[in-house]
């Protein structure tokens, strides 16, 4: 009964680890300049870079949500008869990335 849901599920896992290791390392950064500020030291111009959120280009996001959002729909609709009514979870990425890409259009 899970082995169709798991590809989706190991999907899930990587984006989870993924999100929480960087949640985790910014903790970290976080927690170093705070102590550089009480302890009155000067921080490096390096480690300002690192705790500075990173804006990723609407136009990047777009084209790997797309990019994904197809890869998947065609993924599903290829790999056989069982898998052909799963297509529409394509549908999530591919809308966000045309969300984005509309962001990047009308930022422009």
């Amino acid at each position: 009964m899970l082995v169709p849901l798991s590809p989706f599920i190991t999907i899930v896992l990587i984006v989870f680890f993924v999100v929480y290791f960087r949640y985790k390392k910014q903790a970290v950064t976080q927690v170093t300049l705070q102590k550089m500020l009480d302890n009155q030291q000067p921080i490096p111009e390096v480690l300002l870079e690192k705790a500075a959120p990173s804006e990723a280009k609407p136009l990047r996001k777009a084209i790997v949500f797309i990019s994904g959002g197809v890869g998947l729909i065609l993924a599903t609709l290829l790999s056989g008869e069982h898998w052909a009514h799963y297509w529409s979870w394509g549908l999530l990425p591919l809308f966000v990335g045309l969300g984005y890409l509309l962001i990047y259009k009308l930022n422009d």
